[in-house]
């Protein structure tokens, strides 16, 4: 800025202006009224607190030398003194900033407090990490249980496919072995009756030990064997 503003006041008129900040809005942030903000502005006020022009320094990025003096840039950020000589409004940041106290000695703080953020999001990073490779081993796990499940179901050496090739009728005592042990692991039952679409009873008699459980018909023995063989499959 070539020719500030030559009072206090004005300057401090200025700055809120840049912003587009009514008086009062103006004037929220610095915890004073309205009306003490006006006599500043006009000159009717010429003492402001050490305390009001650090907030003040502090929630607009103002350079606390040109507002007293009128000496150098009126903004501490670059950008904002852009956006100020090309005479457009610069938005408010109050509503959305991390303020550092305003004191001698501010430029380290800044400075400090980016080495802090800096740190966090390391921090974040070694994080993420650590839960990347948390849920690799319970991957890993997972794949050992579903080895044991797939063993636990072997229970013949013979296959559900080996069972498939084997006529019809000498087949069935030795499915029925594999699905009775099969039919102990939860949602078994309830997965077969759903394959073969009957009633829940119909599986019960044809898995019963009782002499007078009756074995089922050819079509539905074929349908039980691909129905083992399929859960061979997925378990490997």
């Amino acid at each position: 800025m070539t020719n500030p503003p030559r009072t206090f006041g004005k300057r401090l008129q200025w700055v809120r202006r840049r912003f587009d900040m009514s008086l009062e809005d103006f004037a929220t942030p610095l915890s004073v009224g309205a009306s003490y903000l006006s006599k500043l502005e006009r000159g009717a006020s010429t003492n402001p607190s050490p305390m009001l022009l650090d907030v003040i320094c502090r929630n607009f990025y103002t350079n606390r030398v040109w507002l007293l003096e009128g000496q150098g840039k009126p903004f501490l950020v670059e950008e904002y003194n852009a956006i100020a000589a090309s005479k457009e409004f610069i938005p408010s940041p109050v509503p959305d900033q991390i303020w550092v106290p305003f004191t001698d000695n501010y430029i380290d703080q800044i400075k400090e407090l980016a080495i802090v953020f800096r740190n966090y999001a390391d921090q974040m990073g070694e994080r993420a990490d650590a839960l990347e490779k948390q849920a690799r081993d319970f991957e890993a796990i997972q794949v050992l249980i579903n080895r044991t499940k797939a063993q636990n179901l072997e229970l013949t050496k013979a296959s559900a496919a080996d069972l498939l090739n084997a006529p019809m009728k000498p087949q069935w005592p030795i499915l029925k072995t594999k699905l009775q042990e099969m039919m102990e692991h939860p949602g078994a039952r309830a997965a077969l009756v759903k394959y073969l679409k009957v009633d829940p009873t119909q599986i019960s008699q044809w898995l019963s030990e009782a002499q007078s459980a009756r074995e089922p018909g050819g079509e539905y023995t074929l349908q039980m064997l691909k129905w083992v063989e399929l859960q061979e499959r997925s378990a490997k």
